[in-house]
């Protein structure tokens, strides 16, 4: 059995791995881990295991992904970064009168 969690969230990761775990007969935690880190993104493994105590059930390790994915996520955010490219996000840039160059139509001039 072999996915990768690869652009998708982690969220949607260990529910695909929770589907296709279902239609084998794995229950140890130690072959699910096992599977369950082959398959995640190598650098959310290496944030994962630096934590102490180490974890010992696969329930531990999706909590630990998806807390560890959230605080990524959140860091490109307040650093204006796109999630998938982590390039800075295009801003959008006023125009010559000072706004942003939204417009919102109007009715009529009388309103």
């Amino acid at each position: 059995m072999m996915i990768r969690q690869g652009d998708q969230p982690v969220e949607a990761y260990i529910a695909n791995f929770k589907i296709i775990i279902s239609q084998y007969d794995i229950m140890e935690d130690a072959a699910l881990i096992q599977d369950f880190q082959k398959g995640l993104n190598p650098k959310l493994v290496k944030k994962i295991w630096a934590q102490t105590p180490p974890l010992k059930t696969i329930n531990e390790w999706y909590k630990a992904a998806a807390l560890q994915e959230g605080y990524w996520r959140r860091a490109l955010a307040i650093r204006g970064l796109d999630k998938v490219t982590h390039e800075k996000k295009k801003e959008e840039k006023p125009t010559r009168d000072g706004s942003s160059g939204m417009s919102i139509n109007r009715l009529s001039n009388e309103e």
